[in-house]
């Protein structure tokens, strides 16, 4: 089980355009508590029995509660979760399943204000330190080695060279992950931490599969965190 790590800076306008007929999508962060009477209203206000309600609300990550095509329709429904006491944010289709440019980085250097990356060929990417806004650590079930760092462009690091931990290299991969983690910590410390996903990987059953689920998830934890560092 490889371990993951996002790396996000904190955008204003992503420049999305909606589509004529963009799918709308109600999220909402599970609450702590989900006593049986939420359960029944916010199954009446996303038309679900509360049988999948109560699964929607379970676990730790932001699920996709509704859909609806009408922007106006899922602010309204959003309203009524948020008057229940739900954290609820409405977010478009295009957006949340946007592409990302990929950059594949061979190999890092922390810096005292900013991150450096590298790939194969050679070619830099840089991140200021003091733009960055979220890191998330998680671990991704897949046959094959993999572990990432994102911001608006994507960052993969399938093959990260540990050495450049110098002495603080360890003797496993998972050592080496969580050393790794510490110093972008450090390097950024105003950054939000947010290590969820390092745990079973949710409860909840996915409602895509495979990376397009975790992106999803990526992008919902990542959009919750931006409404609630907002003044």
């Amino acid at each position: 089980m490889p371990g993951m790590l996002d790396i996000g800076r904190k955008i204003v306008d992503a420049g999305f355009l909606m589509a004529e007929y963009d799918t709308i999508h109600i999220a909402v962060a599970p609450p702590n508590i989900t006593e049986p009477e939420l359960i029944k209203k916010v199954a009446a206000i996303v038309n679900r029995d509360t049988y999948d309600t109560r699964l929607l609300l379970a676990g730790q990550i932001p699920r996709i509660i509704a859909q609806c095509q009408s922007m106006q329709v899922a602010q309204a429904m959003a309203q009524r979760l948020t008057d229940l006491g739900l954290l609820a944010i409405v977010c478009k289709d295009s957006e949340l399943h946007a592409p990302l440019q990929s950059f594949i980085a061979y190999t890092m250097e922390f810096k005292e204000r900013e991150i450096l990356f590298w790939d194969k060929a050679g070619q830099e990417r840089r991140i200021e330190a003091e733009d960055v806004f979220l890191i998330l650590k998680g671990r991704k079930h897949t046959n094959k080695e993999e572990e990432k760092t994102k911001t608006e462009v994507k960052i993969n690091l399938p093959a990260i060279e540990y050495s450049l931990l110098g002495t603080d290299m360890g003797l496993s991969s998972l050592v080496n992950f969580d050393t790794l983690t510490a110093k972008l910590r450090e390097v950024s410390p105003q950054a939000i931490y947010d290590d969820r996903l390092t745990k079973s990987l949710d409860q909840n059953k996915p409602s895509t599969s495979g990376q397009d689920d975790l992106e999803t998830k990526l992008r919902l934890i990542y959009q919750f965190h931006l409404v609630q560092s907002s003044p």
